[in-house]
């Protein structure tokens, strides 16, 4: 895809350039960027905003995703589309890179991004969620039992029981009353 920007060159010799990018991400590209983003979040010294992650997204598309464009050096002389030069012409202008970065955010997310999304996803320590998480109850589920009852003995025919002098206990002699 080609895009259209101001002329970045020393002297702005023509009036625009035209900046390459490729169709898709290159294997090295992808996972270029995916450490990238990796590497930018882990190494913050604070927590990078929406903002921040998008302008490393942008910075890394043109690193990896420009394949050639027209732009000349001060004597006329065509000059290489590397990552220092890259940086150079484009990054350090908010100018130039601003059409080209937009014009490879259309094309490169998918890509970069996506599978590092769905990773995280699936990976993510469980976050709280308002209200209730249970299932409501149904009439289904079984009913709780009912406490057990505790019944008592008639206790009216009965003696006391001591101890023998030999430490054998006797029961009462009325126990034949009770029905024992």
């Amino acid at each position: 895809m080609d895009v259209r920007i101001p002329c970045p060159c020393p002297g702005t010799p023509h009036e625009g350039d035209t900046v390459t990018l490729a169709d898709k991400l290159s294997l090295r590209g992808g996972i270029a960027m995916q450490n990238l983003i990796v590497s930018s979040i882990a190494n913050a010294q604070d927590r990078l905003d929406q903002a921040d992650i998008i302008g490393i997204l942008n910075e890394g598309y043109l690193l990896y995703g420009i394949t050639g464009w027209t732009c000349v050096d001060a004597k006329g002389k065509a000059v290489e589309a590397s990552k220092d030069n890259i940086r150079t012409y484009l990054l350090e202008d908010f100018t130039f890179s601003a059409p080209v970065a937009e014009a490879a955010d259309d094309l490169y997310p998918a890509a970069a991004i996506d599978p590092l999304v769905r990773r995280a996803s699936m990976s993510s320590p469980a976050t709280p969620t308002n209200g209730l998480t249970s299932a409501p109850p149904t009439p289904l589920r079984p009913k709780p039992s009912r406490p057990s009852s505790i019944t008592t003995s008639p206790t009216d025919g009965t003696g006391t029981t001591s101890s023998a002098p030999s430490g054998d206990s006797s029961s009462s002699p009325n126990l034949e009353s009770v029905g024992a």
